[in-house]
């Protein structure tokens, strides 16, 4: 009996010194907590994530005492515990200086860690708290990811390679934001994604149809929001963040808190976000040729149509906004390794003035506008995500989201001294589901297959009416912008994309199939006589083949190698195929049924450099360049067209209109140049920058000319000093010229918004800092343009920040 007591102890005494409880602490090189990171074994299984405090506890396997902390935008960190254990191990990160090395590019939903044969760039939560961006388009620019086009403060249409608005793909969480409106021009809908709550944003360079399907032609903005963290106590947690902040510019008064209540099974994040912003005051020092260049010597008071001297031409009156953001995330833990997730999202703003027109003059010198605003603009999105990590024959990991959306886009504008106001509201109901399946075969896991499903379903309703100011009478004699009666599109696709990784090789190679159908009918109410085929019904199926294929191979210890060649297509959505227009009765637009997707095909080639390192002391350079040249075919453009019975003209009120539609009638090609280097040279000094070089041009009908949306050389450069406490840096950001020849002969590039030399070649020096009070307390300050420079960057009508003085208290609880 004594035997057996004893063998007993012996066994349980083995086991608990074989198995301890460990507990690892990890913080980023500013010394912050780091949330949500990921501890893993040995064997790449994962352990543990850490909690809201960075601490992360699990049960540790004397036997075993190998583990890695991996982190989204931070180099993985080995680790060794020692037995037995202490009672507790810090981990410091640093950031992951060579982007395309391990780099996270998340899909319809979360792709795996690889060296990417790509460009791609990544903005982490640190970067996005230190520059206290003012929206996520700031941010892009501020980091000289993305060229940012303005019409109007409420706004940022991003440029990435010389494609822009709908050949963009912007995307959320995993969900397109990209819809059956989203039009060729300009669009502001970037800045309903609240920069407060994000975790990183991630932009992929060139061609994205493979796995993100139709839209991404110029590259993919992924915006990622953070999760919600589980409790690593056996009782539930409460904790949270939050901010104010005031910037001078345009008198921002912004406040943010989020929330995050979690247990071991079940973890809740709630944020809110209010923004005010006033008026915009740009930069009072003009260039010496033009004085005058976007000065607002005048402004129309909406209530009486009189016009006002300006007694502060700088200030871009009507330029100001109010935004609110929500967003409640809720994930269950149902095992292990599976997990449910809900996200529900919601923005919502005032009425945004469209400012670029409302400087219009005519050649009188008369103001045209009145009133022209966008809004309320609203967002509306809830998805459910399921996360499997259970190992089949089929799969190793798979996702299902299912989302809806509802956006709310609406025109509102009256010509000046005219009392009647035309509005167009637009409504978009889009349905869509996803099923991405990741499979690792072959020797050391060395090869994945990555595959998956992907349907969507837009509802448009259009609606329009003319307010009388004067009478107080409403009709509906207005064109509405889209069909009156119905307008649908239907997307399908299907992908495989094949992954070997070893340890100086990635290659990828995949391929997707996309159907495309839409589906447009006219309301025979309607006080415009439509030939009679449009309220019948007009119907157009496209589908399109793309693939990619590249490398990425490691010479040496410290370069890599890129090689990438893909193709990509837009299909014809709403917006393209029956956007109605009646121009001064001059036109009418119709419907194309043979409209077919506009097609890309790029090839880049890229190499990233780094000398020095940590083995060989400071300084430590990472330097990489990019080359790419991407061919544009059936390109959608506008032109005279004719009805099903051979008519090029339609008799409409005593006027004979000319019959147009959009039809694929253009190529092009666009080549470029980039440029990324970053240099620690201490531990607390780094060095980083970029510089990206572009040209386009497009023919049609044998005849060569500037492509649109083609931004100058651009870039920017940061030198910091980091310390535990505190830390400073100094940026600029800067543009070359473009000259009036090098716009695009249409309207696209707003050359009656630059000056008679273009667009102007500028620079301007920013400064930050941040003190850190406590581990709960911060104060972040900036100076932006400091000296007051006035410029305006390409393409347009609004003119940017002059000297911009930000604060902000920053905190956790």
């Amino acid at each position: 009996m004594l035997r057996t007591q004893f063998i007993c102890i012996l066994v349980l005494l083995t086991a608990l010194a074989s198995a301890q409880t460990a507990k690892v602490m990890v913080f980023d090189e500013m010394n912050e907590n780091v949330s949500y990171a990921a501890i893993l074994n040995s064997e790449g299984n994962l352990v543990a994530y850490t909690d809201v405090d960075g601490t992360a506890t699990f049960e540790a396997d004397c036997d075993n005492t190998d583990y890695t902390v991996n982190y989204f935008g931070y180099e993985d960190k080995p680790f060794k515990l020692e037995c037995p254990l202490t009672l507790s191990i810090s981990i410091t990160l640093q950031p992951d200086v060579i982007s395309l090395k391990t780099i996270n590019i998340v899909g319809t939903s979360a792709a795996a860690q690889a060296s990417k044969p790509y460009q791609v760039s990544s903005i982490d939560k640190r970067t996005l708290k230190s520059l206290q961006s003012q929206t996520t388009v700031e941010a892009l620019e501020q980091n000289g990811n993305a060229y940012i086009q303005r019409s109007q403060m409420g706004g940022g249409s991003p440029i990435l390679r010389g494609f822009e608005a709908n050949k963009v793909l912007l995307v959320v969480d995993g969900v397109r934001l990209n819809n059956a409106i989203y039009r060729s021009g300009h669009l502001q809908n970037a800045i309903s994604v609240d920069q407060a709550v994000l975790e990183n944003i991630t932009t992929l360079y060139g061609p994205g149809s493979i796995i993100y399907g139709s839209d991404a032609l110029g590259g993919v903005i992924h915006f990622q929001t953070r999760r919600p963290v589980f409790s690593t106590k056996n009782k539930p947690t409460f904790s949270g963040g939050y901010y104010a902040r005031y910037a001078s510019a345009n008198n921002e008064r912004s406040a943010h808190v989020d929330l995050n209540l979690s247990t071991n099974k079940l973890a809740s994040l709630t944020s809110l976000t209010f923004s005010s912003f006033g008026d915009l005051k740009s930069g009072k020092k003009y260039n010496d040729k033009f004085p005058d260049f976007g000065k607002r010597t005048f402004y129309v008071n909406p209530e009486t149509d009189e016009i006002i001297e300006n007694k502060n031409p700088e200030e871009q009156i009507f330029t100001g906004y109010d935004q609110f953001d929500f967003l409640e995330k809720i994930t269950y833990k149902i095992d292990d390794k599976k997990y449910l997730g809900l996200n529900i999202q919601y923005s919502t703003s005032s009425d945004i003035p469209r400012y670029d027109e409302l400087i219009v003059v005519d050649e009188n010198g008369r103001p045209e506008t009145s009133e022209w605003y966008y809004g309320p603009q609203k967002r509306f999105l809830t998805a459910l995500r399921f996360d499997n990590e259970s190992s089949t024959k089929l799969f190793d990991r798979h996702q299902i989201q299912f989302s809806y959306q509802k956006i709310n886009e609406d025109r509102h504008q009256r010509a000046f001294q005219n009392p009647d106001l035309i509005s167009n509201l637009e409504e978009v109901d889009v349905y869509s589901a996803n099923m991405d399946f990741y499979k690792k075969t072959g020797q050391n896991e060395r090869q994945e297959l990555s595959y998956g499903l992907e349907y969507r379903y837009n509802h448009v309703t259009s609606r329009a009416n003319r307010f009388n100011r004067e009478t107080g009478i409403t009709t509906f004699d207005v064109f509405t912008r889209y069909p009156s009666d119905n307008s649908d599109m239907f997307d399908a696709g299907a992908y495989a994309l094949y992954q070997y990784k070893s340890e100086r090789l990635t290659g990828q190679v995949g391929g997707r199939f996309n159907w495309n159908k839409l589906h447009v009918q006219y309301d025979r109410n309607d006080f415009f006589d439509w030939p009679e085929f449009f309220y019948n019904g007009i119907s157009q199926s496209t589908t399109a083949l793309t693939w990619l294929a590249g490398l990425n191979y490691k010479i040496g210890a410290n370069t890599h190698f890129r090689l990438f060649s893909g193709t990509g297509f837009r299909a014809p959505n709403v917006d393209d195929f029956a956007k109605i227009r009646v121009r001064a009765n001059r036109s009418i637009s119709i419907p194309n049924e043979d409209l077919a997707p506009e097609k890309t095909w790029n090839i880049e080639v890229g190499m990233q450099h780094e000398i020095g390192g940590q083995s060989a002391g400071y300084p430590k350079i990472n330097i990489g360049i990019t080359g790419f040249y991407t061919r544009i075919t059936d390109a959608i453009i506008r032109q005279d067209f004719a009805l099903p019975n051979g008519d090029s003209t339609y008799f409409y009120n005593g006027n004979d209109l000319q019959v147009q539609a959009n039809v694929n009638a253009s190529k092009g090609k666009i080549y470029g140049l980039s440029l990324q280097t970053h240099c620690s040279f201490t531990s607390a000094l780094e060095f980083q920058g970029s510089v990206s070089w572009q040209r386009g041009r497009s023919t049609q009908e044998a005849i060569e000319q500037p492509l649109a949306h083609i931004p100058p050389l651009y870039g920017q450069a940061t030198l910091a000093y980091r310390k535990p406490k505190w830390s400073t840096s100094i940026k600029t950001i800067f543009n070359g010229r473009k000259e009036l020849a090098d716009f695009a002969p249409s309207s696209s590039d707003n050359d009656d918004l630059a000056t008679p030399d273009g667009s102007l070649a500028w620079a301007i020096l920013n400064w930050y800092a941040e003190y850190k009070i406590n581990r709960s307390i911060e104060l972040r300050a900036g100076a932006e343009n400091i000296f007051d420079l006035h410029y305006r960057t390409f393409s347009s009508g609004l003119s940017a920040p002059g000297r911009n003085i930000k604060l902000g208290i920053y905190g956790q609880f």
